[in-house]
């Protein structure tokens, strides 16, 4: 995983989807939601022309005739007072993420309704 981030440093993988959402997890029956940011990147400078940094793929689980275009990241926030903190002596904040999971994706769909 260092390899993508150091892809995204470099402007070697494009943003292409940012947005917080309230997650519901398994954790917890579903019942309570927690915040999670959603973070996409295509793999690739240019959106939607076929990925052609391979070292960014993932070789070890990704079928054979199947292209990685996507890295996903989820960062799970706990719905709490730590979410964000402010740390008095530096006047910066924090975030009190509990989880971060991230893999790649092949395919993408557009909702219906």
């Amino acid at each position: 995983m260092y390899t993508v981030l150091e892809g995204i440093d470099a402007g070697e993988l494009t943003l292409i989807y940012c947005r917080w959402q309230n997650y519901r997890g398994r954790r917890d029956g579903g019942e309570k939601g927690e915040p999670m940011l959603g973070i996409v990147y295509w793999i690739g400078s240019t959106i939607g022309t076929l990925p052609g940094a391979s070292i960014y793929r993932d070789a070890v689980h990704a079928a054979k005739d199947v292209i990685d275009k996507y890295v996903v990241f989820n960062l799970h926030f706990a719905n709490d007072e730590d979410m964000f903190k402010l740390v008095k002596k530096t006047g910066q904040m924090t975030a009190g993420m509990k989880e971060i999971s991230a893999c790649h994706g092949q395919f993408s769909e557009t909702p219906r309704g």
